[in-house]
């Protein structure tokens, strides 16, 4: 069965989404872990700032149990008591967990509808899991057909027109909060993916003191670089924190990066006007106690969803579309899924008639003198064999995928004696 346990904006404050957040260095434990267990199959694990979800296909079994076991993996790595997470997760398995992967990829599952970053990080967990081996069959299938689907729907829909992003969002904040936003001072912590997104949308602001500082000198050199911007060594950060009006945090990190005694020593030191924090990282780069500090006013990715909301009801009617997309899609993937569930009864019937025409064949060899008739018998019944499967192979399949395995498989194993004895056993 496929099974999904995750945790998302919807259903958990950022509070509690970093709890179960997945750090490279915790990434890497989890996929041992997964990778080890008995009972998975395959897994990919998708975590971004506004979810966190671990997909795995598992021999089938107790769902209760499947998503105990996950929720005992996901409390594992993390160090964290599951009572603390569980009522804000959600857990999923076979056609609802297939539906819920399309809508995520899709943007119908995100704090803004449609927008595209969501599938790019869509496709980045599957090529993480195909590195380390640990998604195979099934998994590559349906995330294959989830990233087609949500490519699918931005083509033919206009869902994505008019969206705004995270990173977008925090720069419309800064500027409700200053309207001559071009005149301030910007401090970027963090050149990834999302500080690469925030630096542009600065710049079109017209932003002309921007600085990007990165744990990775040379990332930071090349968008400040790209942006005529100016680049603060990570070992000066405190200083430089001290002389902007605002700072923009995207770094991963397990522990917060700024807390309530390092950012007041660094503006104390040096300022009094206010400082404005944006912190778009989860787990969160600024403690929460920050925001408690005098002239320091702490924002972080839920805060941003009155603004990426905002604009969202001229995209309902392509969001409608979209939902058809998607349920034309995943029906096509519910077919082939349970069709294959056909497969392992069909394999066992073809290798019992098999064995039925080898065994007559052995009857009847030694009264068989001529080599090549004893060749003609073998053909002919190996091709009888063929024209009587092809009936069965074709309904069973057509029943299951129509159905569902549990309907049909095991009529069909006890139609055909198909009960787990040996052959010489059956009658």
């Amino acid at each position: 069965m496929i099974c999904l346990l995750g945790q998302n904006h919807k259903t958990a404050s950022v509070g509690l989404r970093e709890k179960i957040a997945v750090t490279d260095e915790k990434r890497n434990v989890l996929v041992e872990i997964l990778r080890s267990d008995p009972v998975l199959t395959e897994s990919v694990v998708l975590s971004t700032c506004n979810r966190m979800e671990l997909y795995t296909v598992a021999s089938d079994g107790d769902a209760e149990q499947r998503r105990q076991r996950l929720g005992a993996i996901l409390s594992e790595v993390h160090g964290v008591d599951e009572r603390e997470w569980a009522s804000t997760s959600y857990f999923s398995r076979d056609e609802h967990a297939i539906r819920h992967l399309f809508r995520v990829a899709s943007g119908l599952d995100s704090m803004v509808l449609g927008e595209g970053q969501i599938l790019a990080q869509v496709k980045d967990a599957q090529e993480f899991a195909r590195g380390q081996k640990i998604a195979h069959e099934v998994l590559e299938r349906v995330f294959n057909e989830a990233i087609s689907c949500g490519k699918r729907v931005r083509s033919d829909t206009s869902i994505s027109e008019g969206s705004v992003s995270v990173a977008a969002a925090s720069v419309s904040l800064a500027r409700k909060i200053f309207d001559d936003i071009a005149n301030q001072s910007v401090l970027l912590v963090g050149a990834g993916d999302t500080g690469t997104r925030v630096a542009r949308h600065l710049q079109l602001f017209g932003v002309k003191d921007l600085r990007v500082t990165n744990r990775t000198r040379a990332r930071a050199d090349a968008l400040a670089t790209e942006l005529n911007a100016s680049v603060v060594p990570f070992d000066q950060l405190d200083e430089h924190l001290g002389q902007v009006s605002i700072a923009i945090t995207a770094v991963a990190s397990q522990e917060p990066l700024f807390t309530a005694d390092r950012v007041k020593a660094a503006i104390h030191r040096t300022r009094s006007a206010p400082l404005f924090m944006i912190d778009l990282a989860v787990p969160r780069n600024v403690a929460p106690d920050v925001d408690g500090l005098g002239g320091v006013f702490v924002y972080d990715v839920d805060d941003l969803q009155g603004i990426v909301l905002g604009d969202e009801e001229q995209r309902r009617e392509e969001a409608a579309k979209a939902e058809e997309i998607v349920t034309h899609r995943v029906g096509g993937f519910v077919q082939w899924y349970r069709m294959r569930a056909a497969v392992p009864a069909l394999n066992e019937l073809r290798q019992h008639l098999e064995t039925l025409r080898q065994a007559e064949i052995d009857a009847v060899r030694n009264k068989v003198h001529d080599k090549h008739d004893l060749e003609l018998v073998d053909k002919v019944t190996a091709r009888l064999i063929n024209k009587l499967l092809h009936p069965p192979t074709v309904e069973l399949k057509r029943r299951v995928a129509e159905d569902g395995p549990a309907a049909h498989l095991d009529a069909f194993r006890q139609l055909f004696g198909l009960d787990g004895r040996a052959d010489g056993d059956r009658e």
